[in-house]
């Protein structure tokens, strides 16, 4: 009886030994899918805060089109036209009214 507890124990430590390995491999496992997650939580972050300075950029470059772009500089060349037309034509129109008529010119806007 002594050698079939001894077989039994044999067996029970060989078994523990066993699952110590398998919780140990399953351990370290899991320990790398926790560092995985953590770096790609890093690069989640770090995408994010790309895409926001990207955003911000094309934001920007967007409101330096309009200003500095075609119609930016067009608008203002007009608006400038139309200021001296304005003049000009206000001072003719004194003088054949006696100052009683006055003309107002006014560019409207192209609001998006």
């Amino acid at each position: 009886q002594i050698a079939e507890v001894d077989l039994i124990i044999s067996k029970l430590r060989s078994d523990v030994e066993r699952v110590e390995d398998v919780f140990n491999s399953s351990m370290e496992m899991y320990q790398n899918q926790c560092m995985e997650v953590e770096r790609i939580d890093d690069n989640i972050s770090a995408l994010k805060h790309d895409k926001d300075a990207l955003t911000n950029e094309v934001k920007f470059t967007a409101l330096i089109v309009d200003v500095f772009g075609t119609k930016g500089v067009q608008a203002f060349v007009l608006q400038n036209v139309i200021q001296a037309l304005q003049y000009r034509t206000q001072t003719y129109l004194n003088e054949l009214s006696d100052g009683s008529l006055q003309l107002r010119l006014e560019v409207g806007t192209n609001d998006r």
